[in-house]
């Protein structure tokens, strides 16, 4: 049941904090909690959730490139992006963006061009354009606006002569005299590179392994799929915000809320997977301290942001994972893996408890559905009794009759003293 221990830790994240799982913790004090983010790309916080709720659909099956196309068409459709992108399509031009010295480590750049694709290259900016007076880069121009980087695509470096490379990154991160700019790889063969990648996950998960050798495969994973940089827009929603905390959940580890994802492409592996402990520790942290400050920000806040406009994104986010819970439970049960079915409905249970309240109709099927996989047992009979009441309430009289019903066969096994277990068959109850 390892993938359902991480699911659990997210069903159970607040709806009034589910927005974080979208934006990144150094904007939370800076721009009012989601608010800069969502105005700048109207949609862009329900699209990474819907991103999400798109990674988990496959929670049981292997990784697919399909299943990435979808990831980002969830994450970008209804999107007001300023750059312009087909949700669900790789790219067809070349791209490139300057690397922020924050986002980097030496190590992490040096890694890069040593394992770099072919065609991927990293290239030195000396000069900038300012209102067409061109001038070296310096640190005084470091912040400045509307700058334009003048470079040559011939000049990219390599790691081939360590001193001079050496006296690059000593010019980038110290002296702040040179910029860079990075360009991955050409569009010809993303389709190929993506599926050798996701195969490569797929086959290496099935060997057991520490937590630490798990989080290095998902951080080398989610790696080599930012430095293709396949989409024209959306590549850290769909693959940092989404398809790695859909790897964590299936590997039974915690999910992650970072404060700088745009780290992927420029550190090393090793530098990553620290970097995803630290977001595990921040996802543990809201979820223990529920009051407590996030990267500066006080969540208490955001409830009362546009009429409530981001409490309900949660609850609809909740709302939909509860189905999704749901189906997988299903699944489970039709394949006759029963424990991973019984996990799925107490997760059920438990958010309909917690968005809709004990007394809710989502509660009662979640109810029922959880005393199926209890048998012929006393803690059966109480989920069917407690779901009798709950259907009555809702005016569904064909459910508390079947609930009645298995009251009734239960009472009469337990007092002949039998054992025999009978699951239900729950497949015509949903949420």
């Amino acid at each position: 049941m390892n993938e359902l221990i991480g699911l659990e830790s997210l069903a159970r994240l607040q709806q009034d904090k589910l927005w974080m799982l979208a934006v990144d913790g150094k904007l939370y004090s800076k721009e009012q909690g989601p608010q800069g983010f969502e105005a700048r790309e109207p949609g862009s916080i329900a699209g990474v959730l819907s991103g999400l709720l798109a990674a988990l659909e496959s929670l049981n099956k292997p990784i697919s490139v399909e299943d990435i196309q979808k990831i980002h068409k969830a994450c970008m459709t209804g999107v007001k992006s300023t750059n312009i992108c087909e949700p669900g399509s790789f790219r067809k031009n070349d791209v490139g963006f300057e690397i922020i010295p924050n986002w980097a480590t030496e190590n992490g750049l040096k890694h890069l061009l040593s394992t770099r694709h072919t065609s991927a290259k990293i290239i030195p900016v000396y000069f900038v354009s300012l209102n067409n007076r061109i001038m070296p880069v310096s640190p005084e121009l470091c912040g400045q606006k509307n700058l334009k980087l003048l470079f040559n695509p011939q000049d990219a470096v390599t790691s081939d002569d360590p001193l001079k490379l050496n006296a690059l990154m000593e010019n980038f991160f110290k002296k702040e005299t040179v910029r860079l700019m990075y360009q991955p790889p050409n569009d010809s063969y993303l389709n190929q590179q993506i599926k050798s990648i996701v195969d490569s996950y797929n086959e290496n998960r099935k060997k057991t392994g520490s937590q630490n050798e798990q989080l290095l495969r998902i951080a080398e994973t989610i790696q080599q799929l930012t430095r293709l940089h396949p989409f024209r827009d959306g590549n850290n929603r769909t693959f940092v915000n989404c398809l790695l905390n859909r790897m964590l959940i299936e590997n039974s580890l915690t999910p992650a809320l970072f404060f700088e994802p745009n780290v992927f492409e420029f550190r090393t592996p090793q530098e990553l997977a620290e970097v995803i402990r630290e977001a595990q520790g921040q996802f543990l942290n809201i979820q223990a301290y529920p009051k407590k400050p996030v990267f500066g920000y006080d969540n208490q806040k955001t409830a009362g942001l546009e009429k409530g406009k981001y409490v309900a994104i949660g609850e609809q986010f909740l709302h939909k994972l509860n189905i999704l819970v749901n189906n997988l439970g299903r699944q489970y049960h039709k394949s006759n893996d029963l424990e991973r079915a019984k996990k799925c409905f107490q997760i059920n249970y438990n958010l309909a408890v917690a968005t809709t309240g004990e007394q809710s109709m989502n509660a009662g099927i979640a109810l029922f559905s959880l005393a199926s996989m209890e048998g012929n047992t006393k803690p059966a009979l109480r989920h069917y009794s407690e779901s009798i009441g709950i259907f009555k309430q809702h005016g569904r009289g064909d459910l508390k009759n079947r609930a009645e019903e298995k009251c009734r066969a239960i009472e009469k096994i337990l007092d002949q003293d039998n054992d025999a277990q009978v699951i239900d068959n729950v497949q015509n109850l949903s949420l």
